[in-house]
């Protein structure tokens, strides 16, 4: 799910991760967690993408076996 971006909540971006991959035809992603312990990703929410200077806010929307994933 995308939600819009508050420009407040830009002020306080960290990375917390990145992708690594696409995971099954359900339009969801692998993320590699930058945090510590791996686990606390889901903790940093919500996740916000970006790509250049395009910046999408998403919703975690489970977890598979593979490692944190979501779907948009």
């Amino acid at each position: 799910m995308s939600l819009p971006v508050d420009m407040d909540q830009r002020k306080e971006e960290i990375c917390v991760g990145h992708i690594t991959g696409v995971q099954g035809l359900k339009g969801w992603v692998r993320v590699f967690s930058d945090t510590s312990p791996r686990e606390n990703i889901v903790e940093y929410s919500p996740w916000m993408l970006k790509s250049g200077d395009d910046i999408q806010t998403l919703e975690v929307e489970g977890r598979l076996k593979a490692g944190w994933c979501w779907q948009n």
